[in-house]
């Protein structure tokens, strides 16, 4: 009995644990995760924008933890969208117990 209650309670505690591990976000789920949050680790030293009139996005793709791909940078979301002054930046992550995520940088600006 002890054994099969400590075989149960343990993949569990691990799993826990691995959701600690995305830096800058408020709070992550074991099995579910989407929040949107403010970049709030942005170099970006160029000119300001005065108001949001544009909105483009950049999104990197995570799968197993074993193949990543895409690019979310705060350059190529800025070309796609034609944004030469950023206004503000926001960060949204979204993951599927752990074996799924994206992340995705919205850019404001002019």
């Amino acid at each position: 009995m002890k054994k099969a209650l400590l075989l149960g309670i343990i993949p569990i505690v691990c799993l826990t644990m691995m959701t600690g591990c995305i830096p800058g976000f408020y709070t992550v789920g074991t099995l579910y995760t989407s929040v949107k949050a403010p970049s709030e680790a942005v170099a970006y030293y160029g000119p300001t924008a005065n108001q949001a009139a544009k909105v483009s996005k950049a999104t990197a793709t995570n799968i197993l933890g074993i193949i990543a791909t895409g690019d979310a940078s705060l350059e190529t979301a800025m070309k796609q969208g034609g944004i030469t002054k950023i206004h503000h930046v926001d960060q949204e992550v979204t993951s599927i117990l752990g074996l799924w995520s994206t992340y995705t940088i919205y850019v404001y600006g002019e």
